[in-house]
């Protein structure tokens, strides 16, 4: 005698696939905003080390260049704080979560 699945035990089948599935789709979409979030990140350590690296120098960023690393930074500002010899550079973006966030970096001239 063989045994075979009713179409009550194939529906179940595929509603529990059909379940884990959606679980997993809304898990990827959460990595994806993660990546996007840290490539944001590095953008914005780009961005500073390049101001940095001119504040140091005493020489003026290329406008075309920084236009190019906060193409990808929505909303993003550029702001300086001078006291004495050290410069503190910010950068401020909205991360792809609508939260606003922050990176300094502080230069430390002659």
């Amino acid at each position: 005698m063989t045994r075979a699945f009713t179409l009550i035990e194939l529906m179940i089948c595929i509603a529990v696939i059909g379940i884990i599935s959606m679980a997993a789709g809304t898990n990827v979409m959460r990595m994806q905003q993660v990546a996007v979030a840290e490539v944001q990140r590095e953008r914005a350590r780009l961005l500073l080390d390049y101001r940095g690296d001119h504040l140091a120098k005493g020489t003026s960023p290329d406008p075309a260049v920084e236009a190019r690393l906060t193409e990808r930074l929505p909303d993003a500002a550029v702001e300086h704080r001078k006291d004495g010899p050290v410069t503190t550079v910010d950068v401020v973006w909205r991360d792809p979560f609508g939260r606003v966030t922050r990176q300094s970096l502080t230069v430390f001239t002659r």
